[in-house]
């Protein structure tokens, strides 16, 4: 028998009834050539349990991440009701995920690890955490702080606050299997300040590690301008340089983690972004309806930081890594 196929095919089981995916719907499996056979099976045969009219669609896989995937996929894609994403790189940032969407169909991205598939599904509990927390960023004014000289400003503007919980239900819905996060993407100029990083970084697609010590990042006018500290700090100004797209260094969207099940520690970016009351920054491509952000690029980093603290309009919501 395949390793784990049991435990991955319960997952997907408990991940398509919390899609409430209908036996007359129509549903995508869309992978490539370097995924897990394992993984696609469960997915595959789990859909095929409900009874819904289930398609594989398996392309070549590419090198790095936000590459469109093959219009014959997009197309059978954009037709389907449901798609699951188990594509190896993820491509959330370009316009096939736009025209998916924005056909009606709901599409959840399977890009975490088998661990977390198996440990972290979609559930009622999470989903409640998620709608109680997530609505704390609506406001204006987001100040993210910390002891070790985070001092950080964002407007929100008209951008909504985009949360996570691994399902999707509605039409047009986009998520990611194991995230749960709550983001809004600032204005492209409405970011202010200075960022310590001390948690994990995700400078895709393999250079993704924990900072041994704090990397100092200044961002004016919205854009990084500088980055200092040590060798990680090297490798981090390397990245941007080895990209050249300035718009690399744009903000692309901040929030926070809500789940307590989340490992700071796993070697998984899902677990990184979901760590409760971690800090998520990004910069780079932002472009997708979710959003409603305007930068393309083909770069994304994300950056996690432990131990801050977040007022929104003046009242504190989250502080030294703990909800309030």
């Amino acid at each position: 028998m395949k390793s784990h196929y049991i435990e991955l095919f319960t997952a997907a089981v408990q991940t398509c009834r919390a899609c409430k995916i209908k036996p007359e719907e129509k549903v995508v499996v869309y992978s490539d050539t370097s995924k897990n056979e394992t993984l696609v099976d469960a997915f595959y045969n789990a859909s095929v349990a409900t009874g819904a009219e289930t398609t594989l669609v398996i392309s070549k896989a590419y090198k790095v991440p936000l590459q469109d995937p093959p219009p014959v996929a997009v197309a059978a894609m954009e037709s389907a009701d449901i798609v699951f994403d188990l594509a190896t790189q993820p491509w959330l940032y370009t316009e096939s995920t736009n025209r998916i969407t924005g056909s009606g169909t709901r599409m959840l991205q399977v890009l975490a690890d088998e661990n977390s598939v198996i440990h972290r599904p979609p559930t009622e509990e999470i989903s409640s955490r998620a709608d109680i927390l997530a609505p704390k960023l609506s406001g204006e004014t987001i100040h993210i702080f910390s002891d070790l000289g985070t001092d950080f400003t964002v407007k929100r503007g008209e951008r909504p606050v985009h949360w996570q919980d691994g399902r999707v239900i509605n039409p047009g819905d986009w998520d990611s299997l194991a995230v749960v996060v709550a983001a809004f993407a600032p204005p492209e100029t409405e970011a202010e300040g200075v960022i310590m990083l001390n948690g994990p970084i995700y400078l895709g697609p393999n250079l993704n590690f924990h900072v041994d010590n704090p990397v100092r990042f200044v961002v004016k006018k919205g854009r990084i301008v500088e980055i200092t500290g040590g060798k990680e700090a090297k490798i981090i100004n390397h990245y941007f340089d080895d990209f050249g797209d300035p718009n690399a260094k744009v903000i692309a969207h901040t929030g926070f983690g809500m789940d307590p099940r989340a490992d700071i520690w796993a070697a998984d970016i899902g677990n990184w972004e979901s760590y409760d009351g971690g800090i998520n920054v990004a910069f780079g491509g932002n472009n997708v309806s979710q959003l409603q952000g305007k930068t393309a690029c083909r770069s994304h980093i994300d950056m996690i930081l432990l131990e801050s603290s977040i007022t929104v309009d003046g009242t504190l919501i989250l502080e030294n890594g703990k909800f309030i």
